[in-house]
């Protein structure tokens, strides 16, 4: 009697580390879907606020008010925005890669022998992972509105 009851709580045990590691890895991919989100409203953002400063400079400039100083604060402005929108992507991007080598460690422990249609994770994965969090990628399409953004206002700007 006494054995079985060893056996039971270990196995309880064993299911409870199971669970909490489930419970970490549901997080982590919420913590996923919200920094992606983030990402491109962080860069819808921008540009709304690269349109918004154009905008403007197009009022004050036909009204005259501030005229060569118009010119410089709207580069600035512009420039901020857009420094701004590509750090804030670039944050976002390094917790998403932080979150995915966390699942990938939960992942491997949740998951230690192959399961059919899963090949599973081994130590080398979990290297290559850390290895291309250290290379951070570039979220390009994001950087690419930004930029895109940036230069068209400039011209406008520039061209007035």
């Amino acid at each position: 009697m006494h054995l079985s009851a060893r056996l039971l709580s270990s196995t309880i045990g064993a299911n409870k580390e199971k669970d909490i590691l489930g419970i970490l890895y549901q997080t982590g991919q919420q913590n996923l879907i919200s920094f992606k989100d983030n990402q491109w409203s962080t860069t819808n953002y921008s540009l709304l606020g690269i349109a918004g400063i154009v905008a403007a400079f197009s009022f004050i400039h036909e009204a005259h008010i501030l005229d060569l100083w118009s010119k410089y604060i709207a580069v600035f402005a512009v420039l901020l925005i857009a420094g701004f929108g590509t750090v804030l992507v670039t944050d976002l991007q390094l917790g998403i890669r932080v979150n995915r080598v966390a699942i990938n460690q939960i992942k491997k422990a949740l998951f230690p022998d192959k399961i059919a249609g899963y090949p599973g994770l081994s130590d080398s994965t979990i290297t290559m992972d850390r290895r291309f969090f250290r290379s951070a990628e570039l979220p390009i399409l994001f950087y690419a509105s930004i930029l895109v953004g940036f230069g068209t206002a400039l011209l406008i700007i520039v061209s007035k």
